[in-house]
């Protein structure tokens, strides 16, 4: 299981390596002005609100209630699994901004490397993804799901570039990051699982 994981570890530690050293990439800037260049009033607005879910209180309020739907759904093992991918999620970007210790672009006492907010939506809606696909057996309702949840996962990562939180590079180590986490916890529980049907 590792092995097919090694490049994607490889490029995080690597990327981890050089945000400790420097405060931002060459190319962190440029992209920052371009994406801040969109000035309407209403996209600024849609980004506060999508940005706005990655923070407590409302996160553990997006976490529970989405915990208690797939109880519904009858998919209690699939509950547990979200809580742990998310509080691990959690986890992991309070551990990695210590051990970077990155400025933010908008020079905050919070630490920028990885991008927490990108963390938690790859470990809440990341995971839905595979429920989704594993659960639901409409193709046509399974693909406007799945890409609303893809979508919420790429427009998080605009939003804490547009709103000055992050710089493209801890966005990037977020995704990285969180991709990795997941597919850990997908390949354990897919383990569980399959030992308890055994």
């Amino acid at each position: 299981m590792w092995g097919k994981y090694s490049l994607l570890a490889i490029l995080i530690g690597g990327l981890l390596t050089a945000s400790s050293k420097y405060a931002y990439w060459s190319f962190d800037l440029p992209i920052t002005n371009l994406i801040q260049s969109i000035k309407y009033g209403w996209f600024k607005s849609f980004m506060e609100l999508i940005s706005w879910w990655g923070y407590s209180p409302q996160l553990i309020l997006l976490i529970f209630l989405v915990a208690i739907w797939l109880i519904v759904w009858g998919k209690k093992f699939e509950s547990v699994v979200l809580l742990i991918s998310t509080s691990g999620a959690l986890g992991l970007s309070v551990l990695f901004k210590t051990l970077v210790g990155r400025m933010r672009p908008d020079l905050t006492s919070f630490d920028s490397f990885p991008s927490g907010h990108v963390l938690f939506f790859v470990g809440l809606f990341g995971y839905l993804i595979y429920v989704t696909y594993r659960n639901l057996t409409s193709e046509i309702l399974k693909g406007v799901i799945i890409s609303l949840f893809f979508m919420l996962i790429i427009l998080v990562g605009l939003s804490r570039i547009y709103l000055g939180a992050h710089w493209f590079s801890d966005v990037i180590g977020g995704y990285l990051l969180g991709f990795l986490w997941l597919f850990i916890i997908i390949n354990i529980t897919g383990s569980i699982r399959r030992g308890r049907s055994s």
